[in-house]
């Protein structure tokens, strides 16, 4: 079985494979690759910036997947909606740059292209929720030097970025949580805390700083 960079691609493709049966248009292919020379041509001659493939995936959203803030910089010049979301999950860019750990996409879509940070998808999760649970340190640092709610709490289970992280062991991120106001003892909708979360996962050192 492949693993690796060829299963993200093949995960990726099977979103933007599509629209209405039909091949993803051709400006959905270069977004993919990052080929903005390409990107620019086809926006010249009529490509539309904000078509959807399958589940509403734009090329916004693809350059956000896989980080090529150049292409992202080029769209938001272009006029290209940088909160366009998916349809079944409502996730938009900036969620899905801050998931991957794209700290540069992140900063261009909130300060060049107004994306917001308390922006929530059908969970009510917010960039913050999302690179909590994936532990990438430089990018909760920038959404928190950008002023992203550090307390933002999800829909119906009142989780915190601070459960995530606690749930997922990353010490650093927790740290950085906790300095910029976090409440330790913040609990969700069942009464869990950040302390009672690391310690069901067995994160010592998470537990240790709680």
């Amino acid at each position: 079985m492949r693993r690796g960079p060829y299963c993200a691609w093949a995960r990726l493709w099977r979103l933007v494979a599509a629209v209405d049966g039909q091949a993803a248009q051709p400006l959905h292919r270069a977004a993919a690759k990052g080929h903005t020379e390409a990107m620019q041509l086809l926006l010249a001659s009529g490509a539309q910036l904000d078509a959807a493939a399958q589940a509403a995936v734009t090329a916004m959203w693809i350059e956000s997947y896989w980080g090529h803030v150049d292409a992202v910089r080029l769209l938001l010049a272009k006029g290209a909606k940088p909160d366009a979301a998916t349809h079944d999950t409502q996730m938009q860019p900036i969620h899905k740059a801050a998931q991957q750990g794209h700290a540069a996409v992140v900063e261009a879509l909130h300060s060049e292209g107004g994306a917001a940070l308390d922006a929530a998808d059908v969970h009510g999760w917010q960039p913050l929720h999302f690179v909590a649970a994936a532990g990438h340190q430089e990018v909760v640092r920038a959404l928190l030097l950008l002023g992203a709610p550090v307390a933002a709490v999800s829909d119906g289970e009142a989780w915190q970025p601070l459960h995530r992280a606690a749930l997922g062991g990353h010490t650093e991120v927790l740290r950085l949580l906790l300095a910029s106001g976090a409440q330790v003892d913040a609990a969700t909708q069942i009464g869990s805390t950040a302390l009672w979360l690391a310690s069901r996962r067995g994160h010592v050192d998470a537990v240790q700083l709680l």
